[in-house]
């Protein structure tokens, strides 16, 4: 019996942002879950270069290889855009013009940009050779709030499914929203055609209505990375750091605090994200001098130099006994551990808050845009959900202190609800 082979596109087990890793793990455990015997491979359109990576997934006490492909995001572009204005085209002959001789296209810009790419362009053949390709769009990558270039990233996959007959099918996922009039005509084409669309949020499946009509392969579930399961890691600093007082963790977001786009784009000239992590802080702090906060960065680098900078100042303050900033370089399942272990969690990195959420922990997310609220609301949570561009510090505040004092109910209610929300992620493995 013939394999059947799934390229998961949008995805990554190797990206500094451990959510996309975290959402891309739980995706192949729910296909393998459906699927024992089926060939999984990642696509990653999200990188400079190309090279293929073998990775050993731990499934039913077996280790299950799959290998992530990496393909230079600019020649992906292209050749998603030439099947996309030649579409009129036979496929036999886009195979033979837009991916056997890609290179023709673009050696000018592999010589400028001195790129070294692999013969033959293997990426792109097993994507079109596939029996299925299920899109994860890095969780929230199908929209244009992030820029053109990424939703077209996230949606050429989808274009090259179409152009080949593909079955393609988009697990849960924030869609959109879209802005650009391109954007809105070429998702709209996406989504007619595709198999299975998951949605993990009420807010996606509104807004997915308001904008297309009511779509009939539309279905509703939850986040693939509440099916990853924590590593237990030996971190003896963290260990001497918990012996005494109430553990509590944050995670601050470095695209909010430092990149242009975060602050100035997604939030805005009128929110101050780093005045808002401070009171937070603030707040955290002085509810019990026993209460100590454990800094979580969820992207490498990004996070955590945004986490020491918040930390260095209020070392100035007189709390650095209270304080401490997990070091990068964890996988996502090893920082699903570190979270299981906190009191209470408060996050702006929404799989960050996943992770909290799915082992328990009491949680109050920081929310830059709906999905967060959607993901809470399964919970029965909204209320603690803190909107960044919204809520005042007043009410920040109120919603830290009522989170904390609540917790113990918080998380009665979070136990009570994830295992149907486990469930409804662990059935988007059945492929159609």
């Amino acid at each position: 019996m013939k394999t059947m082979k799934v390229i998961l596109t949008g995805a990554s087990l190797s990206q500094e942002n451990k959510g996309i890793n975290a959402l891309t793990l739980g995706a192949i455990l729910a296909l393998l879950d459906s699927n024992p015997e089926c060939e999984i491979e990642l696509f990653n359109q999200n990188s400079t270069y190309d090279a293929q990576v073998q990775h050993g997934i731990n499934f039913r006490g077996n280790t299950v290889i799959v290998t992530e492909n990496y393909i230079w995001s600019s020649r992906f572009i292209l050749c998603g855009l030439l099947h996309l204005v030649f579409s009129f085209m036979p496929a036999r002959i886009k195979k033979i013009i837009f991916i056997d001789n890609l290179k023709i296209f673009y050696f000018v810009l592999m010589k400028l940009k001195r790129k070294k790419v692999l013969p033959g362009e293997p990426a792109l053949n097993k994507l079109i050779h596939a029996d299925y390709i299920v899109n994860c769009a890095e969780g929230d990558s199908f929209s244009d709030i992030y820029g053109m270039h990424v939703f077209l990233r996230q949606s050429l996959d989808k274009v090259l499914a179409i152009a080949y007959k593909k079955k393609f099918v988009i697990f849960p996922q924030t869609i959109g929203p879209f802005n650009s009039a391109l954007a809105k005509r070429l998702s709209k084409e996406i989504l007619k055609r595709a198999e299975t669309i998951y949605v993990r949020e009420k807010r996606s499946r509104e807004y997915l209505t308001r904008e297309f009509g009511e779509l009939p392969n539309l279905k509703d579930a939850s986040d693939m990375a509440f099916l990853m399961e924590p590593e237990k890691v030996d971190d003896a600093a963290f260990e001497k750091f918990c012996e005494s007082g109430i553990v509590t963790g944050i995670n601050i977001s470095g695209f909010l605090y430092d990149h242009p786009t975060g602050k100035n784009k997604i939030l805005g000239d009128a929110v101050d994200y780093a005045k808002i992590s401070d009171e937070i802080i603030k707040s955290l702090l002085s509810i019990d001098p026993s209460i100590k906060v454990v800094f979580v960065s969820h992207v490498e680098n990004e996070d955590y130099c945004a986490s020491k900078k918040i930390v260095d100042v209020f070392i100035k303050r007189g709390f650095g006994d209270r304080l401490y900033v997990l070091h990068d370089g964890y996988t996502a399942p090893q920082l699903k551990y570190f979270l299981s272990r906190f009191e209470f969690f408060t996050g702006a990195r929404m799989h960050a808050c996943i992770g909290a959420f799915s082992t328990t922990v009491p949680t109050v997310p920081q929310a830059y845009s709906y999905k967060f609220i959607g993901i809470t609301d399964k919970f029965g949570l909204g209320d603690f959900v803190i909107d960044l561009k919204k809520d005042t510090i007043d009410v920040i505040r109120k919603k830290i202190i009522d989170g904390y004092t609540k917790r113990d109910d918080i998380k009665k209610r979070i136990s009570g609800a994830l295992a149907q929300i486990k469930s409804d992620s662990l059935k988007c493995g059945s492929l159609p």
